[in-house]
């Protein structure tokens, strides 16, 4: 046993007795502590060490947080370290979780299992961390059959849902989620086993670069119970001007490594060669068409239009950019540009197979919709075609009139498109000389419409066409059986040159010019 005595003060002068404190220490000093708390960062999954070097990096620095600011008084005394146990977010839900330098995507990765999920059931949920109104739930992933993660996600989100769920494409396969609204969004993810059934588990969580940095993890139990908050910032595309785009885009002689974007300028989908970017495309991207064989082009065959950005990375060089005014080269070296929508609909040709007594109709757009059809029995027949699928029909000699209540468009050489209303086609098997159709008269009216008149073969169809359109008429006009006049009246821009030429079966007479 220890015995202290300690004498009295002013010893010698005065005595004050003997004072017995065995046991007792001479000083009292805290040595040892734990808090429980709720904190911006840490484990949650046991005691964290802290001291005054890292208590900002790992908890999170929150002078108003009293959970925060107990850690702090203890160290501020004089202890070394203190054992720290974190429970959650500071705040309901998560609503506290920093939104300083987020970005607007949080890129997932799952383990997938090599066997399916037959006896394995799991949760996938988002959620407002605010307000715990669910975005999108996914509730047994062993019935993701022919969908990913993302696909599910997007289908089964609520109406008013603030998030766009996708799969990045190969070889990623991350399960995207991007704000798609125009503020800060905090989210809770929670990615959880429903039935503990002594399986092994199969399926881990993690998250992948490029995803914003504002997030903190709840539980992370591999293969069992995963749940984080997260803050993702607005989403701000790229301000390319998609006015006066076309839907394509030529290159001449480029060459080089390039970064490729696509819509989103965080992460490009692609860092190669313009060859690797059309094998990219054909795979990936099937609202894209791409070629490259020293020329290249890319051709947006969707009904929304779609950004491009394309910075060098290594040798990368282009001679010449056509037939898109929203290109942009930009100081840095960088290439922009903007695809507007594909057309809705265009009519590619008819033509006539002789040897099997056939007539073949295509046509192609981003929404054909219904198109009626005319046979030279004055029969109408509605179709609803797929881009660029061939409709086979009886031959029989006449005229066909295709109609849409949209109208047809076609494309000019620079890229433009023009408007064209109900097209004719005489089917016919001759293949005799056609004769060069006779103008009369071209006049201009008010408001740019224009009148012109002429002579042509009996029985044929008049095809208008512009210098500008590739050979494809922009308007057509009937010359039936007996008669030889035919008249145009339509809309034509100042200065405007072109010509005029009968069109019979697969023939078509040399053209007649004109300019006004």
């Amino acid at each position: 046993m220890n015995t202290t005595k300690i004498l009295g003060q002013a010893v010698g002068i005065q005595s004050k007795g003997v004072v017995d404190k065995t046991e007792i220490q001479t000083r009292e000093r805290l040595t040892s502590a734990m808090i429980v708390g709720r904190f911006m960062r840490g484990r949650t999954d046991k005691p964290m060490t802290i001291h005054q070097g890292n208590i900002r990096g790992q908890l999170g620095y929150e002078p108003n947080n009293l959970d925060y600011i107990a850690v702090q008084d203890c160290l501020d005394t004089g202890l070394p370290s203190i054992q720290v146990l974190r429970i959650g977010i500071q705040g309901a839900g998560g609503s506290q979780i920093s939104c300083t330098g987020a970005t607007s995507i949080l890129n997932l990765l799952t383990s997938q299992p090599a066997d399916s999920l037959e006896y394995e059931y799991w949760r996938f949920e988002v959620s407002d961390a605010t307000t715990g109104q669910v975005y999108s739930i996914v509730n047994n992933l062993n019935r993701l059959e022919t969908e990913n993660l993302g696909q599910s996600l997007e289908r089964l989100k609520s109406g008013n849902c603030p998030l766009s769920f996708s799969e990045s494409p190969s070889p990623d396969f991350f399960t995207v989620i991007q704000n798609t609204s125009d503020q800060d969004l905090r989210l809770k993810v929670v990615f959880k086993k429903l039935i503990s059934d002594g399986e092994p588990d199969v399926i881990d969580l993690s998250i992948m670069g490029g995803s914003t940095p504002t997030y903190s993890w709840e539980k992370q139990v591999g293969g069992e119970d995963y749940e984080f908050v997260v803050c993702l910032s607005p989403y701000t595309p790229v301000l390319i001007s998609c006015e006066g785009a076309n839907a394509g885009i030529n290159f001449e002689n480029i060459s080089g490594t390039w970064d490729f974007y696509i819509d989103d300028f965080d992460d490009p989908i692609l860092t190669g060669t313009a060859g690797s970017f059309v094998s990219l495309i054909a795979t990936d991207y099937p609202y894209i068409q791409s070629d490259y064989d020293g020329f290249f082009f890319v051709l947006n065959i969707d009904n929304q239009p779609h950004r491009f950005k394309m910075e060098p990375v290594s040798g990368a060089s282009y001679l010449n950019a056509t037939r898109n005014p929203t290109f942009i080269e930009h100081e840095d070296g960088s290439l922009t540009f903007c695809l507007a929508p594909f057309p809705d609909r265009l009519f590619e040709y008819a033509e006539i197979d002789i040897e099997n007594s056939k007539i073949k109709f295509s046509f192609s757009g981003s929404n054909i919709g219904t198109i009626d059809i005319t046979d030279p029995s004055g029969t109408v027949t509605q179709y609803t075609p797929i881009a660029n699928q061939i409709l086979v029909l009886d031959y029989v000699e006449g005229f066909y009139t295709f109609h849409s209540d949209g109208g047809f468009k076609g494309f000019n050489s620079d890229g433009s498109t023009y408007n064209i209303g109900d097209i004719h086609y005489r089917a016919s098997t001759y293949d005799g000389v056609m004769y060069e159709p006779v103008i009369n008269s071209v006049t201009r009216g008010a408001n740019n419409i224009v009148t012109i008149t002429g002579t042509a073969t009996t029985s044929t169809v008049v095809g208008l066409i512009s210098d500008i359109s590739n050979d494809d008429p922009i308007a057509y006009e009937k010359v039936l059986d007996g008669e030889t006049d035919f008249t145009f009246v339509l809309e034509l821009p100042p200065n405007f040159s072109g010509y005029i030429r009968c069109l019979l079966g697969n023939q078509g007479s040399p053209g007649a010019t004109f300019t006004i």
